[in-house]
């Protein structure tokens, strides 16, 4: 399908059955900056820039895991790994989460705090639901 605007960024469905969808630019590189320096600062994870070389001190990265509002559970369809950063952790990460939520048509409150979703070989995040108990006062799961 032709690319969309949504939220002032162009969106590109590239796959169907699952939908996948790409949102071109959707980080301006000074927040690629910031959000690497986060990533460093939250995973301890430290990224020579010499030579494309990586070299990994230690890792924070937690096992990704599906959830029903009340336990997380390990799950074969979902085996990568991640940090998240706190809700509205500093004015980038507040100016991201508002950009997603103006795209989706949602309160900021209702935008999941960002995750850093990192893979290795053999690693997916396949299809599955993660499932909560729906809050009445803010209709929100």
């Amino acid at each position: 399908s032709p690319p969309a605007r949504l939220g002032g960024r162009t969106v590109r469905r590239v796959h169907t059955s699952p939908n996948i969808y790409v949102i071109d630019d959707f980080l301006t590189p000074g927040e690629l900056q910031h959000v690497h320096a986060l990533i460093a600062q939250e995973s301890g994870i430290s990224i020579s820039q010499g030579k494309g070389k990586k070299k990994k001190t230690k890792s924070n990265f937690n096992s990704s895991y599906t959830d029903d509002g009340d336990q997380q559970f390990l799950s074969e369809y979902r085996t990568s790994s991640f940090i998240h950063l706190s809700k509205g952790q500093d004015r980038v990460a507040r100016a991201i989460e508002q950009r997603a939520s103006d795209m989706i048509g949602a309160q900021t409150d209702n935008v999941e705090p960002i995750q850093i979703v990192t893979y290795t070989q053999g690693q997916k995040f396949d299809l599955h639901h993660d499932a909560g108990s729906l809050d009445v006062g803010t209709r929100t799961v």
